[in-house]
């Protein structure tokens, strides 16, 4: 689907490389009959990539785009797919499935929250005090839907990682997750003029310290 560049700024639209999509997966170990999100699936490149690599196993897949464009080019494509099931809605107001073994996926970021559902979130204690960052308030919805023990694979913007206002965020992560990998992906997205990284964290509280694995992404 070809999108201009002004919509998928607007929507936070940006649609993740092939080559980081296959790497991030080829490296996961998918257990047989895992239940699976992808919180906004775009065209479905981490779903296609997943079902590929893991083509014995019976998986449970979910995904969930607000874009009604996007969502209508996938539904003939997963149509046959008895194993996925994929809807047209707002994952942070509107989906409340849980219980998942591994949530992935490449969230949209730097788009606008609109006030009302800014506010409708707010009722939600887990968003308070994050700011109206999408890619902050996929991964705290993502995370408050895994199991315990399962895994967030998020690419998100690397001023995450260093600018003082997301400081509670970060602070956040490592009160509930033990964060396995960060993977820093520079500017891989063509049309993205700052750079991302691949976060990788278990759902599990750490009593004591740990050192974050840091690398750089080799495709």
């Amino acid at each position: 689907m070809i999108m201009d560049k002004e919509y998928k700024k607007k929507h936070g639209i940006f649609f993740t490389p092939d080559t980081v999509v296959n790497k991030i997966v080829d490296n996961l170990k998918i257990n047989n009959n895992s239940k699976i999100l992808e919180p906004s699936f775009g065209e479905g490149i981490f779903i296609d990539s997943i079902i590929s690599a893991n083509k014995k196993k019976d998986l449970e897949i979910t995904g969930i785009e607000l874009d009604k464009h996007l969502f209508k080019n996938s539904s003939k494509k997963y149509s046959n797919k008895k194993n996925v099931k994929i809807y047209n809605q707002n994952f942070l107001t509107d989906f409340h499935d849980d219980n998942f073994d591994l949530i992935i996926g490449n969230p949209p970021y730097g788009s606008k929250i609109e006030k009302k559902e800014f506010e409708l979130l707010k009722s939600n204690k887990i968003f308070d005090n994050f700011g109206k960052e999408p890619a902050i308030l996929f991964t705290l919805k993502a995370i408050s839907l895994l199991k315990n023990h399962g895994r967030l694979i998020f690419i998100l913007p690397s001023t995450i990682l260093r600018v003082r206002s997301f400081l509670n965020f970060r602070n956040y992560l490592k009160s509930v997750s033990k964060i396995n990998t960060i993977t820093n992906l520079h500017q891989v997205f063509p049309d993205v003029g700052y750079e991302t990284f691949v976060l990788d964290l278990t759902l599990q509280r750490q009593m004591t310290d740990y050192t974050i694995k840091v690398e750089d992404f080799d495709s």
